[in-house]
C-alpha cells in the first residue's frame, strides 16, 4: 500500500487528493508508456465511482488493480514479448483478465483494436475497459440470467454511454 500512495501523490500534483484526466495523463505505466488520452477516458469513467471529476485513492487504488491484472494477462500471453498481441494471443489474454470473447466477436474487436494485426497495451486496456463495462451494465438489466430486455430509450442510452 506504501508503494501504491507514493505513486498516486507523485501524480497528484496539485496535492488535492485526487487525480484529475490531466494528472492521470502525465503518469507512467507498464512498459514506462503513458495511455492514450482516449484509454485514460475510458479508464476515469469507470473509476470515477462517484463522479467527481476525479478519482480519490481508493479510486485510484481500485484502477490500478485492474490494470494491474490486465497487465499479468497481456504479458503472459504476449509469447513473443512484443507489447502486442496477435489475434490467438489476444483471444487468450481477454480469457485470462476474465473478459472471454466469442468468435464472431473477435472478428470487430480486431477491426477496431489491432493495428496491423496486433493490439498494443495501451489498446488491450481501452478494450478491456469497454468489454468489463458492457459487461456490468448487461449483468444489471440481465438480474442474474443469461438474457436481459431493453426498452428502445433503455437501449439508446445505454449504447450511447458506451461510446466515446
Amino acid at each position: 500500500m506504501g508503494q501504491l500512495q507514493g505513486w498516486f501523490y507523485q501524480v497528484d500534483a496539485d496535492r488535492s487528493g485526487a487525480i484529475d484526466l490531466n494528472e492521470l495523463s502525465r503518469a507512467q505505466w507498464p512498459h514506462g508508456r503513458p495511455f492514450e488520452p482516449a484509454t485514460l477516458r475510458k479508464l476515469m469513467r469507470v473509476f470515477d465511482v462517484d463522479f467527481s471529476g476525479s478519482i480519490s485513492f481508493f479510486e485510484f487504488a481500485a484502477l490500478h488493480k485492474f490494470v494491474g491484472s490486465l497487465q499479468q494477462a497481456f504479458q503472459y500471453c504476449d509469447r513473443d514479448r512484443s507489447w502486442t498481441l496477435d489475434p490467438g494471443e489476444l483471444h487468450m489474454a481477454l480469457t485470462q483478465a476474465g473478459l472471454p470473447v466469442d468468435p464472431e466477436s473477435m472478428h470487430s474487436i480486431l477491426l477496431r483494436y489491432s493495428r496491423q494485426g496486433h493490439v498494443s497495451f495501451d489498446n488491450f486496456v481501452a478494450l478491456s475497459v469497454q468489454l468489463a463495462h458492457i459487461r456490468a451494465v448487461f449483468e444489471k438489466h440481465a438480474r442474474g440470467g443469461a438474457a436481459a430486455t431493453f426498452t428502445w430509450p433503455q437501449f439508446m442510452k445505454i449504447c450511447t454511454n458506451l461510446s466515446e
